[in-house]
């Protein structure tokens, strides 16, 4: 049986200490609906290929790398999506509207590395392609 042990990250804010969670796997879901279109457009241009004829057919890839997915693309999609992920994720911490934008860089950066996007995409399309064949 695999034992999963989560680790408590905490951020800086304000003078105090506020724990940062990991969101659920339906909240990064749910946020990601919101780039639905994006992601969409970077599977099709992932996936879907053309042969030398102009055929279009589907490439079955082992493993899904990152420049495939053109990451950065989704996570400039993303960005409408911010204030709320750190809302999510730093629950206990309620004045996210007065707090200036450049005191939420350090913030944002643990946010996204707690909650990992890059690698749950990418896996999301892993398992997808297992799942096709």
């Amino acid at each position: 049986m695999k034992e999963f042990i989560r680790k408590n990250i905490a951020v800086n804010i304000m003078g105090e200490e506020y724990t940062v969670r990991e969101l659920s796997l339906a909240q990064k879901i749910s946020l990601l609906e919101g780039i639905s279109g994006f992601i969409k457009d970077l599977a099709k241009n992932a996936f879907f290929k053309k042969n030398d004829k102009g055929e279009i057919f589907f490439d079955y890839i082992d493993e899904v790398s990152l420049a495939e997915l053109n990451i950065d693309k989704i996570i400039l999609g993303f960005i409408g999506l911010l204030p709320e992920l750190l809302r999510l994720s730093v629950p206990d911490f309620t004045d996210w509207d007065n707090l200036p934008e450049s005191e939420t860089r350090d913030i944002l950066t643990t946010v996204l590395k707690v909650n990992d996007f890059k690698g749950f995409i990418a896996n999301f399309f892993s398992q997808a392609t297992m799942i096709i064949r």
